[in-house]
């Protein structure tokens, strides 16, 4: 975080400047002759003096002796005043300060020059901000005060040979951006400065074109929520799409000549261009020099564009930027067919876009074209590199509209210079999916907010027209049991060959909506019979998506959309499609992935009809998916608030799944307890079961378990009433106790990442509650096997009782 608050102000005045990705390699970097100045930013964690070797000390010292720069953001007695007296044997005393001014000693200077009468003159009071003695400093050989206020000194510079060592308290740079200019003329030449060595600078006040480097935090890669973003619209059309668990196995894939692109998310937490090998670097160029695609979130500066710029040989540089629109040299694309006359066609301006510039874009190859621009800002731009091609996104649209999944989508398609990839079959249909009691046991009354209740579609079925007139025509599609209670949504394409104004009207039996390119164009809402609503919008020519939704609480059901206009030569005719976006299928809901049971219920699984046994799961979609920590629930409202829904918990099928460690082999007995029937299975076999239709009931079996993980698998329904579920166990894990069976996670989803401690000096401690279940801990667990709850740095191994490691680690 440090280092991108200097590098951004940094690379405006010194294009060319770079980020080393370990501290070996920013060593290594100075002692190359070309390298003008080097800049350490505050350490939040760690203490850089510590990963110094005598011969690192030596080198960067030599490098300083030489004419070279070092620019050290410290915080007071820091441990980057702690490396300064290490490298370069001076006696440094932090100092407590307020806000600091120009000193006499920078007349003349760079600073003088860049903040005399300007904001910058006095720099800003902060909590976080500790300077050194100016006597400490003063007493070195030609030391300069650039800023100070009585004995404390905010910025300072002293002579090392030919080059200089520059102090900085460092949060200033977050407040001001006048701070910029002070930071800036750290990095310039001085009077101090041995007029030209063989380090090649730019002029007295001036940014030059030499090349710096920046050592930057090297923490966890951390991209999920991100990709997920991502990988939602890209599976409507890639079906096939897949997901790298790690950065190896990303790079693995890339050496298949059947990947045909590739797409890396904008990284919220660490840099990935720190753990890309030379090798690995090597890898993506020639992935891409024959024929893949690379597509890449970025954000403006970012680690992303570091990236690219270290793969390709870039000096790609961010743009802060408004509003986007499709530019001329768009004409033609993918871009350019999805998005022309939509409203895609224009990116919204966004607090966390940042853009990057053209010019630079345009410079990095004659083939390059940018999709996207508002001056000179792209947000969206493709570069060739051989026979593939690089596309660059601004990443946070894709968060806020779902026309930013069409230019997600054009990014992955055949262009001028990438291989050949399918167009997504564009079938003339509608695709319509089914929402089977969105809101559980309660009534409909309104259309159900589907994002916001996270609902997974039950079905998925391709419609050639929206003409369903009579109960027939539903039950045809949603089936007999699944007519009542239910939402639905239809995706289309409407072609107009005519500009013009044009009706949209919907009736419905329940309510309904019909948005075109995602603006409402006609309603018929709330609980009615059939009823008609209508609305104008002008068309442009093209294609216009459009949205149906629709919801039938009970009794009859009618939808049917109509338009008339220009086309239609005024006449009023079922409303056409000439495809949909994306593949037409109802995905299951999935469980996150944690320790625990993965829960999924199902809402009146056989329809309006009771449920006196277990349904065939296999054959059906629940309506929901979440992750519980144990299986306990004594009454139906507790379940059913729990799911989210309304209404009591009637009418429902659930499975819970789960794995039990055992630690101690031996004989257990394993008892459901439910109202109404339930059946545990352990391992695929049968051990409880309390079947049938009751009040809360017990059922108990016993299995031999052998030491290790047991999947276990509980199927419960309820009919009519109240509910309850519980699961317990007993046996040598639990002293013989019957207790709540634990579960440490489920199997069939994926793997949970393990915690791990921050890079910093002290001892890294993983905890691990629970490691045999519920059962006692009497010896050393198989650690291998498991998964850290908590992993946190501590400084010494010193605990006298349990409370005090409780309460360190945020447990009760």
């Amino acid at each position: 975080r440090e280092s991108e608050y200097m590098r951004k102000p940094l690379v405006r005045v010194h294009p060319k400047l770079k980020g080393s990705k370990t501290l070996k390699d920013f060593i290594a970097k100075m002692r190359e002759p070309t390298t003008a100045f080097a800049v350490i930013p505050e350490q939040e964690k760690g203490h850089i003096v510590h990963a110094l070797t005598a011969a690192d000390r030596a080198t960067m010292k030599t490098y300083v002796e030489k004419g070279g720069i070092l620019v050290v953001a410290y915080a007071g007695n820091s441990a980057e005043v702690a490396m300064m007296n290490a490298v370069f044997g001076w006696s440094l005393v932090s100092q407590g300060c307020g806000s600091t001014k120009l000193a006499p000693g920078a007349a003349g200077t760079c600073y003088d020059k860049l903040c005399k009468g300007q904001s910058c003159a006095s720099l800003p009071s902060l909590n976080a901000i500790r300077c050194v003695r100016m006597d400490t400093v003063t007493r070195l050989s030609g030391a300069k005060v650039m800023y100070s206020s009585g004995n404390a000194a905010s910025v300072f510079e002293v002579p090392v040979g030919e080059g200089k060592v520059v102090g900085l308290a460092p949060d200033w740079y977050a407040t001001t951006n006048d701070w910029d200019k002070v930071l800036q003329a750290a990095t310039y030449g001085s009077t101090r400065v041995a007029a030209p060595v063989v380090r090649a600078r730019g002029e007295v006040c001036k940014g030059g074109d030499e090349q710096a480097y920046v050592l930057q935090d090297a923490t966890k890669v951390d991209i999920a929520r991100e990709s997920e973003y991502m990988r939602k619209p890209l599976v409507r059309v890639h079906p096939k799409l897949k997901g790298s668990k790690t950065l190896k196995d990303f790079i693995a894939k890339m050496r298949e000549p059947t990947t045909a692109f590739a797409v890396i998310p904008e990284q919220e937490k660490g840099h990935i261009v720190h753990a890309l090998t030379a090798a690995d670097r090597a890898t993506m160029k020639t992935y891409v020099e024959n024929g893949g695609i690379l597509v890449v979130a970025y954000a403006g500066n970012s680690p992303e564009i570091a990236m690219m710029n270290a793969v390709f040989g870039w000096s790609l540089s961010g743009q802060s930027c408004g509003s986007t629109t499709l530019t001329e040299e768009a004409r033609d694309t993918c871009y350019d067919k999805l998005c022309r006359g939509q409203s895609c066609a224009r990116l919204p301006s966004l607090n966390a876009i940042r853009c990057v510039r053209k010019d630079r874009i345009m410079s990095a190859s004659s083939g390059a074209k940018v999709l996207y621009a508002h001056g000179n800002a792209a947000s969206v731009f493709e570069i060739p590199v051989g026979k593939g091609k690089v596309v660059g996104l601004a990443p946070d649209w894709y968060a806020k509209t779902k026309d930013w999944d069409k230019v997600l989508q054009a990014s992955t398609f055949v262009g001028a210079h990438s291989p050949k990839v399918d167009l997504p079959d564009m079938k003339g249909k509608w695709c319509s999916k089914w929402y089977e009691n969105p809101l559980g046991g309660g009534h409909i009354r309104s259309m159900p907010d589907i994002e916001r209740l996270r609902l997974s579609p039950q079905k998925a079925v391709e419609l050639p027209e929206v003409a369903l007139l009579h109960d027939a025509d539903f039950q045809k599609v949603a089936g007999i049991k699944h007519f009542d209670r239910v939402a639905m949504t239809l995706d289309g394409i409407l072609p107009i060959e005519k500009a013009g104004e044009y009706r949209v009207c919907t009736r419905s039996d329940d309510g309904s909506h019909v948005y075109v390119d995602g603006a409402k164009a006609a309603a018929s809402p709330g609980l009615h019979g059939p009823r008609t609503g209508c609305g104008k919008r002008y068309l442009t020519r093209g294609d216009h998506t459009v949205l149906v939704l629709m919801f039938q609480n009970l009794g009859g059901a009618y939808e049917k959309v109509t338009y008339s206009g220009p086309d239609t030569d005024g006449k009023e005719v079922v409303m056409p499609s000439v495809g949909f976006e994306g593949i037409c299928d109802a995905p299951a809901p999935v469980c996150d992935c944690t320790s625990g049971w993965c829960m999924e219920a199902y809402y009146d699984p056989n329809g309006a009809g009771s449920v006196r046994d277990f349904p065939n799961f296999d054959k059906m979609v629940p309506q929901r998916a979440l992750v519980i920590s144990t299986i306990g629930y004594h009454n139906d409202h507790q379940i059913a608030r729990m799911l989210g829904k309304k209404g009591r918990f009637d009418h429902v099928a659930v499975t819970f799944g789960g794995v039990l460690h055992v630690n101690f082999e031996g004989e257990y007995t394993i008892c459901t307890r439910s109202d109404d029937g339930s059946h545990v299975y352990v391992d695929g076999a049968k051990a409880a079961a309390s079947p049938g239709l009751h009040g809360p009931r017990t059922g108990c079996g016993k299995r031999y378990l052998t030491r290790g993980d047991h999947t276990v698998l509980v199927l419960m329904f309820q009919n009519l009433g109240g509910a309850y579920e519980k699961v317990t166990y007993s046996g040598p894990d639990t002293d013989g106790k019957e207790v709540v069976m634990p579960s440490v996670g489920f199997e069939g989803i994926c793997d949970a990442p393990a915690p791990v401690c921050d890079c910093t000096s002290g001892w890294c401690m993983e905890a691990y509650y629970d490691p045999n279940g519920a059962g006692s801990v009497r010896d050393f667990p198989n650690f291998d096997k498991m998964v850290p709850q908590r992993a946190l740095v501590i400084s010494t191994i010193g605990y006298h009782n349990d409370h005090q490691i409780a309460r360190m680690l945020g447990k009760k």
